[in-house]
C-alpha cells in the first residue's frame, strides 16, 4: 500500500513538473521577437488631420501582429523630426528608410480618403530592408463606423504577417 502512494505520488509530481514546463514553454513563444512601426496615415483633401491621426490610433491600438512588438510612438517621431520627412507627403523608399533608421523589420503605413460621409483607407505593411510590401488591405466604409471598421482593419491586417 505505501508503494503505491508512493508511486502515485511521484506520477503526479511528474505530470506537475512536465506541466509547469509545456506552459513556460508557450510562454516565452510569444514574447515579440521583431519590432513593427505604425506611421502616421497620409489623407486626402476632404480629410482632416485630427481625424486622420484619430483614425491611425484606432489602428495602432488594435495592431497586434503576434512575434512583433510595437515600436513607440515619441521613438517615431524623434526620426521624423531627423529625417526631416513629412508623414503627409513620405514615399515608400522614405518609409523604408525611417524604418531600417528604426531597426524595425515592418513599416506600416496608409492612406485615408473621404468622399462625402464615407471613408476609404488603404494600409500595407512593407518589409524595411527588402523594400517590398508583405500585406495590404484596402476598406471603405460610413463615417460613423470607423472605429469598429478600422479595429476589423488592424485585426485583418495583423493576421498576414504572424
Amino acid at each position: 500500500m505505501k508503494n503505491s502512494i508512493i508511486i502515485v505520488t511521484l506520477a503526479l509530481a511528474a505530470m506537475c513538473f512536465s506541466s509547469c514546463g509545456s506552459q513556460k514553454t508557450i510562454a516565452t513563444s510569444s514574447v515579440p521577437t521583431e519590432e513593427c512601426a505604425v506611421l502616421d496615415f497620409q489623407y486626402g483633401k476632404n480629410v482632416t488631420a485630427e481625424e486622420a491621426k484619430d483614425i491611425a490610433e484606432i489602428f495602432a491600438v488594435s495592431f497586434h501582429p503576434s512575434n512583433y512588438k510595437l515600436t513607440e510612438a515619441d521613438r517615431i517621431n524623434n526620426e521624423f523630426n531627423k529625417s526631416g520627412y513629412r508623414p503627409a507627403k513620405m514615399t515608400k523608399q522614405q518609409a523604408c528608410e525611417l524604418g531600417r533608421r528604426l531597426g524595425v523589420k515592418y513599416v506600416v503605413i496608409g492612406s485615408i480618403n473621404k468622399l462625402m460621409d464615407e471613408y476609404s483607407v488603404d494600409v500595407q505593411v512593407i518589409d524595411s530592408v527588402k523594400e517590398t510590401t508583405k500585406a495590404f488591405e484596402g476598406k471603405a466604409f460610413p463615417q460613423s463606423e470607423y472605429s469598429r471598421e478600422m479595429d476589423a482593419l488592424a485585426r485583418k491586417i495583423a493576421s498576414k504577417i504572424e
